[in-house]
């Protein structure tokens, strides 16, 4: 059924279901002539700094200081009371709004994995292994992709374990026999061999929604459980449906959540594994010019890590603001102003994103994808991982997945064993609404 039906029957299918939120806007500060006594410390959301703001006779406009603000650490958690005269301005860590407002929401996609539609959730086929090298090749099979008791499960596994060691050193595999697109036979993948490396060591699956399922502005809330395992990487992210603005980065990307399985992986003095989870935007003229850098947004937690429980991501996209959320905390937004991301990125000559608004290239549909890779350049050199032994190949190695597969009595063992579902990503539902 083609891309566009689908998603109208998802409209009508879910039309009926709405909610009514607060109306927020993150990623922006009203600064200057705050009311008398307008400063109140110790405020725990900005839903009760609204609420402050709504009580105080003369409060137009408040402004909050949540407990992630970067800029300004002693201003966290700070409400102040603003009256009609104060100014707007963009701040990536602040969130704001009128005294009164309200937003009402339609749900357009919800998925909670009753059953794996595969209508709705298309696979990648390749040995292609991506920008980051990595070590898996994507495949369509219930050993790595399933649904069980209502939540799905993107589960690795290795190809040995299927083809036998020897294969790895020696043999080829045909995934144009399994389904691969000649859009995924970059580099080859979609036949790959045996070569001065070996062949791909991992199988894993991706899975997304190209052909059922895009969207333009909206709220997207995802509960998941992260794999836990050294170097074990999944994703929760979007890509541009028609990349209206060319090839990547120049149509962005939307990562809502990514993290390394490792428990005890660190680089200098910061903790960058299973306690610690990553919110991107990817955009730029060029690869080499991806200023994924100014748009980029982490949360620890050492409590309750990412790979223990299941956690709630949380995306807020508009076309003035991209906001993101982990466990109903705000950890930031990108608010651009008039130049849009081509000032906020000081590119040189034409601005290829003049067609659009001062979101773009983040002002088309994007549609959904869910993966679990292995390796890569995800994961830097000459960090320490703790007892579990050192990253076992380097970055640029012509022979790095041998070097990680030689090295797998090491890391097998953070795995947790055959039949232990730690390393699968668990994913117990997702939905998507719009603003009506």
């Amino acid at each position: 059924m083609p891309a566009r039906i689908l998603a109208i029957l998802a409209l009508v299918a879910f039309g009926a279901a709405e909610g009514h939120r607060v109306c927020l806007e993150y990623g922006l500060d009203y600064t200057g002539d705050d009311l008398n006594s307008g400063t109140i410390t110790g405020v725990a959301s900005a839903e009760a700094c609204q609420r402050h703001c709504q009580l105080r006779p003369g409060c137009r406009f408040f402004s909050w200081s949540p407990p992630t603000d970067q800029n300004c650490p002693q201003c966290r958690l700070t409400c102040w009371l603003k009256s009609g005269n104060s100014k707007p301005e963009n701040n990536r860590y602040r969130i704001a709004g009128p005294a009164n407002c309200a937003v009402n929401e339609k749900l357009i996609f919800q998925e909670d994995f009753n059953t794996l539609d595969e209508r709705r959730w298309q696979h990648l086929v390749t040995g292609w292994r991506g920008g980051n090298h990595e070590f898996q090749y994507y495949r369509n099979s219930r050993k790595n992709s399933y649904v069980r008791n209502g939540k799905l499960y993107i589960k690795p596994s290795s190809t040995a374990s299927e083809y036998g060691n020897d294969f790895l050193y020696r043999g080829s595999l045909n995934l144009w026999e399994q389904g691969c697109q000649p859009d995924m036979n970059i580099d080859g993948g979609c036949m790959i061999s045996a070569g001065v490396d070996i062949l791909n060591p991992m199988q894993s699956a991706r899975m997304h929604t190209s052909q059922s399922f895009s969207f333009r502005y909206g709220r997207l809330e995802v509960s998941a459980k992260m794999p836990k395992g050294d170097w074990l990487w999944p994703a929760i992210w979007m890509l541009p449906t028609d990349w209206k603005y060319g090839g990547w980065p120049m149509s962005g990307e939307i990562d809502l959540v990514e993290i390394r399985g490792n428990t005890d992986f660190s680089c200098g003095n910061k903790h960058i594994g299973n306690k610690h989870m990553g919110s991107t935007l990817h955009w730029g003229p060029h690869p080499g010019q991806n200023r994924w850098d100014l748009t980029a947004w982490t949360k620890d937690d050492y409590s309750n890590p990412y790979t223990e429980s299941f956690h709630k991501y949380e995306l807020e996209w508009s076309d003035s603001y991209i906001a993101y959320k982990v466990d109903d905390v705000f950890i930031g937004a990108i608010r651009p102003d008039a130049g849009g991301f081509w000032k906020l990125g000081n590119f040189q000559g034409n601005n290829l994103w003049a067609g659009g608004n001062r979101m773009a290239p983040f002002d088309q549909p994007f549609h959904l994808i869910l993966n679990v890779a292995i390796g890569g350049d995800f994961f830097p050199d000459g960090c320490s991982n703790g007892a579990n032994g050192a990253k076992p190949w380097a970055k640029g190695s012509p022979t790095q997945m041998r070097e990680f597969w030689e090295k797998r009595g090491v890391w097998e063992r953070t795995w947790g064993g055959v039949g232990n579902d730690q390393t699968a990503m668990q994913v117990d539902y997702i939905r998507v609404y719009q603003r009506v």
